[in-house]
């Protein structure tokens, strides 16, 4: 038995187009800030646990010439703590749907602090005598990550003024010199600034080499990645003229096939006795191929006017029993399922849903009706309903053909018929489970399928508790 679990979740658009030059989107950009907080976080953890166990250990690290600045850093920690709430708290301010500028300014804002805090820590633990410096690279590379070149730089050369000024001003006396590797005071080797000064600078020449080449390739990626989206979009708008092409088309069709339809029932009516036998039989063709075409028509319209409805709009949520709902739908197909001996089993205790009437009830009319599409003669399709971790789940079961595990994947892609499917039932149209798909897309709805070729397939139709919302007004298609 072959399972697959249809996915329903809308589609998102790809990143916003920054207003600078390939620059991430606002919705990025808020992400990337609410990730920052978190690693803000572990920062503060790792302070904290420095500073405490310096303190604990402080003699022992004394003699081992270790004068660590415990103090110092759960200070910084305590800073780090405040600055992370007052963050958290403007958080909602700069929701996702913000303006690039304010989530932008939201962002730069952590960076800054995070700037000053690194400054800080450099300075206590030693700016020059240990490697600590290039902790800025941190905010360096994910600058040239989330931001244009120009304002990456800007980033970059923040942190080498943050960094000068440290040094100069332990050179110049007005910061006391400090090493936690050695003291408070260079108690070894008298100072050499000119040592420093190399220090310094090389650190600094090796960020602005890191940011040349983060920023160069971040930019060539970010550059692509637009190309990649425009593409895309200029894609969809190609599809989406193309369908509205062919709805137009499909619909202008109508027309003649009702024409067509008309005139072969008055051939029925009035003159069904006076045509020959061969006659008759090419008018029966003509009537099922007819039929046929009529079913692929509105099947497509449908589809069309189910994938052209607006997303900003609300669909249309009633209290729906599902039991009569189901009754309903079974009536309607009991005819064709009669021609075939299939027997229709409807298990249903009384459950109410809030969801969308009209949709369910075509939802459930493509599903019952492939079910007695696909059965063998004298076969049954049952349909059940039980409530199951807070959703309603009607499960739609036959024992006809079945599906194949690797066509599984795609029963619900528009037009596509397995080759078993194709051979089973030469009518079908290859569109009643896209229709099902768009409908539990709107729906939100959880679709589950499970099939063993050769021995059935059942379907599982999940229907949450809580019908999806969206901002817009109400509309019913």
């Amino acid at each position: 038995m072959a399972t697959f679990r249809l996915n329903t979740k809308p589609e998102t658009a790809g990143p916003e187009a920054e207003s600078g030059r390939y620059g991430l989107g606002s919705d990025i950009l808020y992400h990337n800030a609410i990730w920052f907080i978190g690693v803000r976080w572990f920062v503060t953890g790792l302070f904290v646990a420095a500073g405490l166990l310096s303190l604990v250990f402080r003699d022992a690290l004394r003699r081992g010439g270790i004068v660590p600045p415990s103090v110092e850093l759960l200070v910084l920690a305590g800073l780090l703590g405040i600055a992370n709430t007052v963050f958290i708290l403007l958080k909602r301010r700069y929701y996702q749907k913000a303006a690039d500028g304010k989530v932008k300014a939201y962002l730069w804002a952590q960076i800054i602090f995070d700037l000053f805090i690194v400054s800080g820590a450099v300075y206590f633990i030693g700016s020059t005598e240990t490697f600590l410096a290039f902790t800025y690279l941190f905010h360096i590379v994910l600058a040239c990550i989330f931001f244009p070149r120009r304002e990456s730089f800007i980033v970059t050369a923040l942190a080498a003024v943050m960094f000068i000024s440290t040094v100069v001003m332990e050179i110049l006396g007005v910061l006391p010199d400090r090493m936690a590797l050695a003291g408070t005071v260079r108690e070894v080797v008298a100072p050499n600034h000119m040592v420093d000064l190399l220090h310094m600078a090389s650190a600094i020449l090796v960020w602005f080499i890191v940011w040349y080449l983060v920023s160069t390739i971040s930019e060539s990626v970010r550059s692509r990645d637009l190309k990649l989206q425009i593409m895309n979009e200029r894609l969809i708008r190609a599809d989406q003229e193309k369908n509205q092409q062919m709805l137009i088309t499909t619909h202008d069709l109508k027309a003649p096939f009702s024409g067509i339809e008309s005139n072969i029932e008055v051939l029925t009516v009035r003159y069904w006795d006076a045509l020959p036998p061969e006659v008759q039989d090419i008018v029966n063709r003509i009537e099922r191929r007819s039929e046929n075409l009529r079913q692929r028509i509105n099947a497509i319209l449908l589809l069309g006017e189910l994938r052209s409805y607006d997303s900003e709009k609300q669909v249309k949520i009633e209290s729906v029993e599902m039991k009569e709902l189901l009754g309903q739908v079974c009536s309607d197909l009991e005819d064709r399922c009669q021609k075939r001996a299939i027997a229709m089993q409807c298990d249903m205790p009384a459950l109410y849903v809030q969801s969308n009437r009209k949709r369910l009830i075509i939802l459930f009319s493509n599903i019952i009706s492939n079910a007695g599409n696909y059965s063998f003669d004298n076969g049954t399709v049952e349909i059940k309903g039980e409530v199951r971790d807070g959703k309603t789940v009607i499960t739609v079961s036959d024992n006809g053909i079945g599906i194949r595990q690797d066509a599984l994947p795609h029963i619900f892609d528009e037009f596509y018929r397995s080759r078993e499917a194709a051979k089973f039932n030469k009518s079908s149209t290859g569109l009643g489970l896209a229709i099902v798909k768009e409908i539990a897309r709107q729906l939100s709805l959880e679709v589950v399928v499970e099939s063993a070729e050769g021995a059935g397939t059942s379907i599982s139709i999940g229907i949450p508790e809580i019908p999806p919302s969206n901002d817009g007004g109400e509309a019913d298609v």
